[in-house]
């Protein structure tokens, strides 16, 4: 008996999309593909985009963030750019390793 309390890879995972996820974003799709996460979301300036890359390469829980549109988006949503980005999954090193 015991788990050691290690919480599944899973529910770490999602507190380091919570992590990821500034005040000024939402996502409206994702999708998991292999080790690939597909996005799909909004933003109100192309910089705040780019600061969310930078949160994903500085992340432990992500790499490899690849953004492959920006457009305006629909007149509902009017100021803000909806962008699809994909970034790699990873699980970190154990802590007290070299890097």
């Amino acid at each position: 008996s015991g788990g050691g309390g290690k919480r599944p890879v899973v529910v770490r995972v999602f507190d380091g999309w919570v992590l990821t996820l500034p005040d000024w974003f939402f996502y409206t799709s994702l999708t998991k593909k292999s080790e690939r996460v597909e996005i799909v979301g909004m933003s109100e300036s192309n910089s705040r985009i780019s600061a969310l890359m930078r949160r994903f390469e500085e992340s432990d829980w992500f790499t490899d963030p690849n953004l492959s549109n920006v457009s305006a988006a629909d007149n509902q949503r009017a100021g803000y750019s909806q962008f699809n980005l994909s970034v790699k999954q990873q699980t970190p090193e154990p802590e007290g390793g070299d890097k």
